[in-house]
């Protein structure tokens, strides 16, 4: 009988055994993606940061230009009133404080600088002096430039 008993183990010692727990590498994919997702939400943060930092005004500057040239083509404003805004919307699309002729901003371009100076004559001549001769040509003109120069150094 004592190999009988000595046949049978007694098992109600290792119940109590409890079961290792998972390696933290096996459960860590969860994490993976939750690091993943933040760390895209901050590059398109950033990226938009920048967008509405140095291109946005740029972007507004254009299209209040357009709007402007529309409504003086529909005979809304006239041709001195769209000059005044063009000079603001300029003077706001490139990030500069005054608009002055011996002031070339610095991100021009030496052909750019070199016509600058014209630009602003005639865009002061304009603007201030009395009985100016604003035409429509000279109006198209100074909206074609402006555009260029919003789109080419808009910041």
């Amino acid at each position: 009988m004592s190999e009988a008993a000595s046949a049978v183990v007694d098992t109600s010692g290792l119940m109590d055994i409890i079961e290792p727990a998972v390696p933290a590498v096996a459960g860590g994919g969860g994490n993976l993606w939750i690091a993943a997702v933040a760390v895209s939400a901050m590059v398109l943060a950033g990226l938009f940061f920048y967008l509405w930092k140095h291109r946005l005004p740029a972007y507004r500057a254009r299209k209040n230009v357009r709007d402007i040239q529309r409504q003086v083509l529909a005979g809304e404003l006239t041709l001195h009133e769209s000059i005044l805004v063009f000079a603001l919307e300029l003077r706001q699309g490139l990030a500069v404080k005054r608009l002055r002729a011996e002031e070339v901003p610095v991100v021009f371009n030496r052909q750019d600088a070199a016509l600058w100076l014209e630009f602003m004559q005639n865009l002061e001549a304009m603007l201030y002096q009395s009985g100016a001769d604003v035409t429509a040509e000279k109006q198209a003109a100074l909206y074609v430039q402006i555009e260029k120069w919003l789109w080419r150094y808009g910041r």
